[in-house]
């Protein structure tokens, strides 16, 4: 036999792959030095490895000629591994051979993300997918192994980040963008081959001349083709829908990204009120997210559900909503963008005089409400609704240019109501009003608006907290300009003093106001206390902001400035005096009647003043009569509730104004994914337009139960509270039922102000919060612990929150219809074939791809937005406009776009990146050359052949390999998807740090070696299984290695007294043809014909991608049958005196041997290549060495006949155990063989019988029958073999009677003890009365196995007493 197995490695020996991949040194840098310090062969030959037999000798010794036979060391040193991978690699292994005939074979190699480190599913996926490329390559194919690495965004930026903050360096947005992804670009140069590196380690022979990365020039030139293609068929665009949010990476992130976790949590249950009814009059209401009420917008039953049939289609009163709905109207002053001006702001609350509109904006909420049926509204009023209108005090200057909004749009008025177009400003999430050019003379008669006194008490020490720190900012900057100001100073100051005067005379006008205020009627400190005193209304419902900016004119345009204030200080007294008599009062709801000045006819107005710069174009007159004009601008199509609320804001702004100072322009109502209704409206005044944006939350206390088949009747309560925003199942029933989407969630997870007083708060404090109110109301019923399913991020590990987001979309049911098709008609053969099913029906039931991060590491979408001017660009946030080109570059954005749009254009390229999942999903034909269909490769190696990947991203990776392909190639990108399934323990767990059972793959290398590992993972299951990883498969496979080894030992051993003759004969010696096999002995006929047989049955299994049985096959006839019987057969012929049969004997030895090794090269390369090299062979390495041929002659009765000489040996064997021969001993034995045929190979054989069955060879005889005397008496047993063949052994006198006998009695002794005990547990009536019933039928089972052992033993000692 081959001695003994499992000797592991010298303890010394080190991992140099580990090393290098640890150091991210590169394999060629490395030493190829054994263990021991045996020099190794460094040029084109192979690099032998020399066993020191002497090391005084070796050391400093001549390298040995690559011709010369070598002495094996005792096992396989693991280090040499990496000297073996770099041979290959030196001299061009691992490339395609151009001139090999027929079709090629092409794999692209998943890209492993750039910031990982070797897993066991890459060591999964590298071992498979080498095994197809080097079979490929044997089988002489022109075979690429694409290799490369995934730029990997949120992974890749995440690990910067913490870098940077571990480092104590500036943040990503300190840096900027060019700064922070110079930086990224430096940690990959610096860390980026760690996978690839350790992918060697594993032996993946991949061109690694071709390797690409995503991110590189041309993958990137490949992504922006893709998405100009894409979008130019329309498939791509950019709309709202619900998307897995990270709120600590701040970017929308794939289902990929998102891992489900089982965590404690509660189940809430609570009253949901019936609109109208009494206090028992609710549905009641489980959730295991109560922050996410506030967003509620309906709650659903079951149809058929009996128990709630009857609220269908009534109205329930949201829980705590007077924190969700707000209602005021709130206005933030924003000039047209025609003004082209951009500075700095101040706030001067005293710029604006405020004035209530009256109870014409009432109307605005009855309107509404009416048009929506009344639903939502309930009881809420209007009265609180405010608008702000008027001009800037003289202090005021220039107004300056709003800030708009993503997603903005720009509508114009139409040209039969303007003789040159006025753009309305993007949206926002305030309201803005444009303020028309200063009007002093109309200041004192518009007044000081109305202001809840309860609301600004509520808010004064906050509103004075802010203002101090503004004014400390506004004096830093009016420092610089002291000196140019002091002469408006000392005008205001004059102005003050003169204000101050009339106190008494305002004092009459607006009595009403300065009672409900008093704070703003002491104004003895002059403008600045006025200022300290007004500050900033409400910071979430009422906000009235004027901007104003210095003029920075020559001195001389100051001095004009200031003698025209002069003159309006005087036009203002004798404003204020006629304005007494002319102010009436309007009525605000159920408010104290407030006065309001009447308009001041335009001839009135017509006051000189300071220099203006030029303002928009002016209005026809028809628009611009004079006074305030509004120009009610509301969006066509929309619902009949948002038309109500705008003609209800136009007869408001009528009754305020008068009907000749109103003109509806075009309908133009903005409703965003909330309640939010953004109302603009157009304001002229002396030919200059501004604007007016307005922000208004409808009164929506109360939602609509509606009935859904969705809801499951058996879980919670049977009702359903539905948050469109924020749950992708509800958001589907929204799309259902046309419910309002509220998004209540700011991107960092706290809540924004749709969520009223609970805004800025984080939604888990709001949580516990919210629930403590509804308990306070009364609504609470009660609170179970619940183990919820978490989604949280992969890369940072926060709770996912689904939002509804503007993103960039890909339409997919366009391209999912010839992928499917692809699959259906055979094009694509997915492995195994059930997952052919859940490819269909994902892709049936697909939905639209969410392409866009919100990330700065990636490929930034080539979307290129058009704006008119520079200002334009700077104001807009992110860039983002309604125009937008896509192009190629930068440069060929701006053509394109001054060709669409004009040569004054600016543009802003989009700051979001494409999801990775985009560039990955090009892959296969991006990394060889396409756009470009006449690269060479492109031309020869695409469609690639298969695609090997986890079962796992079937969806999120292959179906989009698939649909890219086809739709940008024409072409699907491969014919075969091997799909394997996922590492876990040995108790089949996923493998995770929390369980603390990830192995580590380098540290197996270390510990068994790579082939182990490789041989372990490749046929530890079925294609499509998952792998439960046991190191006792992997010790027992590295125990197979050092079998492989000693086997290939035992063959040089066989060969070392041989002459050169016939080592070069053995090494082309051929028996694949029958006369060949003929000349053969029977142990040599059937260990080749055996072989015939497995190659044929392995590449068979190679072919159909059945690798588990291909190399379990292997494995099979290799351990069982080569080195357990073919060795020990050819004993007796390679050991005797005749020299041909030795030599014959070896040569077959050798000619299994290199079979068997080609077949095991593509799992075990590393120990195959060592061993061929090291053995009789032809051609330079085992790695380009042809695979062996298939169809070759097998002797079918050699099998036959080698089987039974099998059976009789271990007949034999099994007789010497049971009766106890020793094993030295020799015995005699008689076979009785009826065949003629099989009685002659047989006899043939007998040195080798006796050999393998330890028997006397000169005492074994072959017969056709049983001789008459002796028969199979006491003292001799008939061991049957088979059918007419049987062995007779003489046990009389081969064994000492009496010690076999004391030795069974010994061993029926130990029985019976072991069954007292457990016949006494038995018999205690305490175990049978409290142990449990498995364990009482546990010792019931163990006491009869043990009489049953018992009663064998007894019949075993009488029948060996008839022996003695």
């Amino acid at each position: 036999m081959l001695g003994r197995l499992g000797c592991r490695a010298a303890p010394s020996a080190g991992l140099i792959c580990r090393c290098a991949a640890a150091l991210g040194v590169g394999l060629r840098a490395q030493l190829a030095t054994t263990a021991v310090g045996a020099p190794t062969l460094q040029r084109a030959g192979y690099p032998r490895q020399l066993k020191l037999v002497r090391a005084a000798e070796v050391e400093g010794a001549p390298s040995t000629p690559a011709s010369s036979r070598a002495e094996l060391p005792k096992n396989f040193d693991f280090s040499a591994e990496q000297r073996i991978y770099q041979w290959w690699q030196d001299n061009g292994h691992f490339k395609p051979d151009e001139n090999a005939p027929g079709e090629p074979f092409v794999i692209s190699m998943p890209p492993p993300n750039v910031t990982g480190r070797l897993h066991m599913g890459h060591a999964m996926t590298a071992t498979l997918e080498d095994i197809m490329v080097r079979h490929a390559r044997m089988r002489g194919r022109k075979t690429l192994w694409l290799p490369g690495t995934d730029h990997a965004g949120i992974a890749t930026q995440s690990v910067v980040e913490k870098m940077l903050a571990k480092e104590w360096k500036p943040n990503r947005l300190e840096m900027g963008r060019e700064a922070f992804t110079a930086k990224v670009w430096e940690w990959k140069a610096e860390y980026g081959s760690f996978i690839t590196n350790q992918l060697r380690c594993l032996g993946a022979s991949c061109d690694w001349d071709r390797e690409r990365f995503t991110l590189d020039e041309g993958l990137s030139a490949s992504v922006a083709e893709a998405f100009m293609k894409l979008h130019a068929d329309g498939l791509i665009y950019r709309g709202s829908y619900m998307v897995n949010w990270s709120p600590a990476m701040l970017t929308a992130v794939s289902d990929l990204e998102v891992e489900y976790t089982e965590e404690a949590g509660f189940l809430y249950f609570f009253k949901y009120p019936v609109a109208g009814g009494g206090p028992d009059d609710f549905l009641p209401v489980s959730t295991t997210r109560p922050e996410t009420i506030l967003g509620d917008t309906a709650v659903a039953v079951h149809p058929e559900d009996e128990r709630y049939k009857h609220l269908i289609g009534k109205q329930l009163v949201v829980p705590c909503s007077g924190g969700r709905t707000m209602r005021k109207l709130a206005l933030r002053p924003s000039p047209p963008r025609a003004m082209g001006t951009r500075s700095k702001t101040l706030k001067d609350l005293n710029n604006l005089n405020l004035m209530a509109l009256g109870a014409g904006m009432a109307a605005i909420a009855a309107d509404a409400a009416a048009a929506a049926g009344g639903a939502g509204a309930g009881e809420e009023s209007m009265e609180g609704v405010m608008v702000v209108a008027g001009t800037p005090s003289p202090r005021a200057c220039l107004l300056t240019p709003g800030r708009g909004t993503r997603g903005a749009t720009n509508a114009e008025v139409p040209s039969s109501a303007m003789s040159s177009p006025v753009r309305a400003p993007a949206d926002h999430d305030e309201m803005h009003m444009g303020i028309p050019p200063p009007d002093p003379s109309a200041a004192m008669h518009r007044g000081m608006r109305e202001l809840l006194r309860e609301e600004f008490a509520e808010q004064r020490d906050l509103i004075r907290e802010e203002f101090s720190r503004g004014m400390a900012a506004l004096a830093a900057r009016v420092t610089e300009t002291e000196a140019r100001v002091a002469g408006v100073i000392a005008a205001v100051a004059t102005l003050d003093a003169r204000i101050t005067s009339k106190f008494a005379q305002a004092d009459v006008a607006f009595g009403p106001l300065l009672r409900l205020v008093p704070e703003l009627s002491v104004a003895k400190d002059g403008v600045a206390d006025l200022d300290e005193r007004m500050g900033r209304m409400e910071k979430h419902e009422v906000l009235a902001l004027a901007q104003f900016h210095v003029d920075q004119g020559k001195s001389r345009e100051m001095a004009a400035k200031v003698a025209a204030l002069t003159e309006q200080v005087q036009a203002l007294e004798a404003a204020a005096r006629g304005g007494e008599a002319a102010g009436r009062q309007v009525p605000v709801a159920a408010r104290a009647p407030v006065t309001v000045a009447q308009p001041v006819p335009a001839a009135q107005q017509q006051l000189p003043g300071p220099p203006q710069p030029p303002g928009p174009p002016p209005l026809p007159a028809a628009v611009s009569g004079g006074g305030l004009t509004f120009a009610v601008v509301v969006r066509e199509r929309v619902s009949d509730a948002r038309h109500a609320l705008a003609r209800g804001t136009e007869r408001a702004l009528t009754t305020l104004l008068g009907p000749h100072h109103v003109t509806v322009v075009q309908a133009r109502v903005m409703f965003a994914n909330d309640h939010k209704s953004k109302v603009v409206f157009t304001v002229a005044n002396e030919g200059h337009a501004a604007f007016i944006r307005a922000r208004m939350l409808l009164p929506r206390c109360t939602v609509p139960v509606i009935a859904d088949d969705y809801v499951d009747r058996e879980f919670g309560t049977g009702a359903l509270k539905i948050t469109p925003g924020h749950d992708p199942n509800d958001y589907e029933i929204g799309k259902r039922h046309s419910l309002l989407i509220i998004n209540i969630m700011n991107t960092d997870a706290t809540l924004n102000a749709n969520a009223g007083k609970y805004a800025g708060m984080d939604r888990f404090k709001v949580r516990k919060t919210l629930w403590a109110d509804m308990e306070s109301e009364g609504l609470v019923i009660k609170k179970e612990d619940y183990t919820m399913r978490v989604p949280r991020s992969q890369r940072s590990g926060e709770v996912i929150e689904p939002l509804v987001s503007e993103q960039w979309f890909v339409r997919m049911e366009p391209l999912a219809k010839p992928a499917l098709a692809a699959v259906q008609d055979g094009r694509i053969k997915l492995l195994p074939e059930r997952f052919e099913r859940v490819y269909d029906n994902w892709l049936t039931n697909i939905k639209d791809w969410c392409i866009s991060r919100q990330l700065w590491w990636g490929h930034r979408i080539p979307v290129y937005y058009v704006h008119d001017s520079q200002a334009d660009a700077d104001s807009a946030e992110r860039g983002v406009s309604s125009r937008y080109v896509v192009a190629r570059s930068g440069d060929e954005a701006l053509m394109m776009a001054k060709e669409q749009y004009g040569a004054g254009v600016v543009l802003r390229q989009e700051e979001d990146v494409l999801d990775t999942w985009f560039s990955s999903g090009l892959w296969p034909f991006s990394t060889l050359g396409w756009p470009n269909t006449e690269a060479p490769d492109f031309k020869t190696y695409y469609p690639t052949t298969v695609m090997e990947t986890g079962h796992d991203i079937l969806f999120f990776w292959v179906a989009r390999m698939v649909m890219m392909g086809m739709h940008l190639t024409g072409e699907v990108p491969f014919k075969t998807v091997y799909l394997h399934g996922l590492v876990r323990d040995d108790k089949g767990r996923k493998m995770s740090k929390s369980l603390g059972n990830v192995v580590d793959p380098l540290e197996i290398i270390k510990d068994y070696g790579t082939d182990a590992l490789r041989f372990t993972v490749a046929t530890g299951s079925a294609v499509g299984q998952d792998l439960n990883l046991s190191m006792d498969r992997v010790m027992a496979n590295r125990n197979f290695t050092n079998k492989l080894w000693n086997a290939g030992k035992y063959v040089l051993l066989m060969l070392s007294k041989t002459d050169e003759a016939e080592w070069a004969a053995a090494s082309t010696a051929d028996f694949s043809t029958p006369e060949a096999l003929a000349s053969l002995p029977l142990a040599e006929r059937w260990a080749v014909s055996l072989l015939h047989q497995t190659i044929d049955g392995v590449t068979e299994r190679y072919d159909k991608y059945d690798f588990n049985q291909a190399g379990i096959s292997t494995y099979n006839f290799f351990w069982d049958e080569f080195a357990d019987w073919a060795i020990e057969a050819s004993k007796p012929r390679t050991y005797g005196d005749d020299a041909a049969a030795a030599a014959r004997s070896r040569q077959v030895l050798v000619y299994v041997l290199d079979r068997v090794l080609r077949l095991l090269h593509p799992f075990m390369p590393f120990v195959t290549e060592e061993l061929w090299q090291a053995i009789p062979h032809t051609g330079d390495a085992l790695i380009a060495a042809r695979w062996p041929t298939t169809g070759l002659p097998v002797d079918a009765a050699a099998l036959s006949h080698f089987e039974c000489l099998k059976g009789c040996v271990r007949a034999v064997r099994n007789a010497r155990a049971e009766y106890g021969v020793e094993e030295k001993r020799r015995i005699a034995a008689t076979l009785i063989v009826a065949d003629p045929a099989l009685r002659a190979s047989l006899s043939g054989e007998l040195a080798s019988i006796a050999l393998l069955a330890k028997l006397d060879a000169s005492a074994v005889t072959v017969l056709a029958e049983a001789p008459t005397e002796g028969g199979s008496g006491a003292s001799s047993v008939s061991l049957v073999v088979q059918d007419g063949v049987f062995v007779v052994l003489p046990m009389a006198g081969l064994f000492d009677v009496e010690k076999e006998v004391a030795r069974l009695s010994k061993q029926r002794a130990k029985i019976e003890k072991e069954l007292t005990g457990v016949e006494n547990k038995l018999k205690n009536p305490k175990f049978i009365e409290k142990a449990a019933q498995e364990y009482v039928d546990e010792a019931k089972a163990q006491a009869q196995e043990a009489r049953d052992k018992m009663a064998m033993i007894d019949a075993k000692i009488e029948q060996v007493k008839t022996m003695g």
